[in-house]
């Protein structure tokens, strides 16, 4: 009978082994909700950071002008290229002259220390080491780098593009042809007619290569020159000009899904060691930057170092660890040395950290610091990114889902965070209480204890499991709301064939985002049928319960077989069901 089959799975499901089973099932279950909800959130961040990449290349201005200037002055309408900054450095170490005696610990700080004075040192007049403060680097190989930029961007609004030649390559009125030719078969832009076109290509060479002009030649202070064109050889304007960190032929530079900011270090310089705090290396190098100009770090740092006060001004500018020289006999009342006014008086060192600290120089330490390196810095570009004009999805409508793209994160988000309590509570916390209970008949977190505790904690799990499923419903719709928004333009993005032939990152870009919103979508529907899976079954099993509750109580002891007695009359055997995450 129905009963009956009821009965036996009810005796399985108490068992211990029962009990086992569908505890390692839930928790193993929760687990894998929980990481499939965090790889989709994760993930999808990534492909979305590309597209925005995308979209801004788009509606960044063109350069129209590049010149090197001795000075930091630009010509009229120029402006520096934005500087990298160095840091500057954190105090890493603790230096303890010979007197230094703590009064906390009663004796002599015999020691210095490659790590921030502690109680017992900073009491005993031990220093901690003083530090260097920022640096901008604005110069390169001795000139400094100024851009023009101004005209129309590619994408001008989200329903509007700059308008591109005819067939027969003439551009509307009020804007000029820059190139030869139409725009999908050379490249040529309509521009503005009040403005210069945009610059188009970009090299560094020791005589005039071919296709530049003399008149667009820039010299460096080491005879490094500089050519650009505004001729368009079957290349898009150059609309962004970087300095970066960079390795030849290393996973260092612009990075493409995943990997650290080169545009700058990640955090300050160790004060001790004068080691640098790079960023992650690229998982993936995105390739339609080129690069201009390179080199070593030390040369790049140095000729920026050098143009600071403390080695323009300062008497004694040595690195005190590779030469000796010290700062001064007084290091904490000479302003050229590191330490000055840290400290009123000094009786000498006994051991090197504390001389490295106390000996050094303000300009030897910006030197330390160029020299304890093996990367370099460059200048690199990047061009317009061309897109078909007869491509099924245009650059507006991909402007278009960029508002979708943005809220479609916050319900990811709030999804996630539904799963992590919904998962936790009814996928791992209350289960294994269950467990706790089964073998051995409280758990001290829960009120009560043998069948009243387990009764409050299935009671909890599986209305705790209804609510929480219904809430986590919630933000996956929205999520996959807006996912239907945007998938058939990221398809066909992805599959249209419009960017460069050789520009596989852009085409990469959009087939990445494809395949993650695939992912996201299959994960979000995955979690919908299971959460509604547990409603249904939570609501069935209820229903279930109270139907037999209600068929008992209709029973007498005498038609039973009698004798039930006063105690046993109206007792109710409970069925509760064990929900699936």
């Amino acid at each position: 009978t129905t009963m009956g089959v009821v009965s036996a799975a009810k005796g399985a499901y108490e068992s211990n082994a029962g009990q086992i089973i569908i505890t390692v099932f839930t928790v193993g279950s929760a687990l894998f909700s929980l990481i499939s909800a965090i790889i989709a959130l994760t993930a999808f961040e990534a492909a979305t950071d590309n597209l925005t990449a995308v979209i801004g290349n788009w509606e960044r201005s063109p350069v129209t002008g590049i010149y090197l200037s001795s000075s930091e002055t630009c010509p009229t309408g120029y402006s520096l290229m934005d500087d990298p900054k160095w840091p500057g450095t954190y105090s890493s170490a603790c230096a303890c002259p010979t007197d230094a005696f703590s009064t906390i610990e009663g004796s002599l700080q015999y020691s210095s220390a490659s790590a921030t004075c502690d109680a017992n040192q900073t009491d005993g007049g031990c220093f901690s080491q003083a530090t260097l403060s920022s640096v901008s680097l604005k110069e390169w190989r001795g000139m400094y780098i100024c851009l023009k930029r101004e005209g129309e961007a590619q994408l001008l609004s989200s329903s509007k593009t700059r308008p591109i030649p005819k067939k027969n390559g003439v551009c509307q009125s009020g804007y000029q042809a820059c190139g030869t030719g139409t725009y999908d078969n050379a490249r040529t832009i309509c521009f503005p007619d009040t403005y210069d076109c945009p610059v188009s290509g970009v090299t560094t060479a020791t005589s005039l290569p071919d296709g530049y002009e003399s008149t667009n030649a820039m010299s460096t202070d080491d005879s490094n020159i500089w050519y650009s064109r505004n001729s368009y050889m079957d290349e898009m304007p150059i609309n962004h000009i970087e300095l970066v960190l960079y390795k030849p032929n290393g996973k260092v530079g612009q990075c493409f899904l995943g990997g650290g900011n080169h545009e700058s270090y990640d955090g300050d310089t160790n004060g001790y060691t004068y080691a640098n705090n790079y960023p992650t290396k690229c998982s993936k190098l995105d390739t339609r930057w080129e690069t201009l100009d390179y080199q070593t770090e030390t040369d790049y740092l140095g000729e920026n170092f050098e143009n600071e006060d403390s080695c323009l001004t300062d008497t004694v500018t040595a690195d005190y660890i590779a030469t000796g020289t010290q700062c001064s006999s007084t290091p904490l009342t000479s302003t050229d040395c590191m330490m000055y006014g840290v400290g009123s008086s000094f009786a000498g060192c006994n051991d090197d950290i504390c001389r490295n600290i106390m000996y050094q120089s303000k300009c030897g330490g910006l030197t330390r610091v160029s020299t304890q390196n093996d990367y370099y810095w460059a200048v690199q570009y990047r061009r317009e990114i061309y897109w078909k004009s007869d491509c099924q999805v245009s650059m507006t409508d991909i402007k278009g889902i960029e508002k979708p793209v943005e809220e479609v994160y916050p319900a990811l988000q709030t999804n996630l965070a539904f799963n992590v309590i919904g998962n936790f509570f009814v996928g791992m916390f209350f289960p294994i209480c269950l467990l706790l209970n089964k073998f051995y008949g409280d758990v001290p977190c829960i009120p009560g204890e043998g069948e009243t505790e387990k009764n409050l904690i299935e009671w909890n799990k599986k209305y705790l499991n209804v609510t929480l499923s219904a809430f986590k419903l919630v933000p996956a719709i929205i999520a996959i709301a807006f996912f239907g928004k945007i998938t058939s333009v990221i398809r066909g993005a992805a599959n249209g064939d419009c960017a460069d032939s050789d520009d596989n990152r852009t085409t990469l870009t959009f087939e990445e985002l494809d395949f993650e919103i695939s992912e996201s979508i299959r994960s979000l529907w995955t979690q919908v049928g299971v959460d509604i899976f547990n409603i249904v079954v939570a609501i069935v099993l209820t229903i279930f319960a109270h139907m037999k509750k209600s068929k008992t109580s209709k029973v007498s002891p005498d038609e039973e077989g009698g004798g039930g007695g006063e105690e046993e009359k109206g007792q109710v055997e409970m069925v509760e069901g064990t929900m699936v995450e």
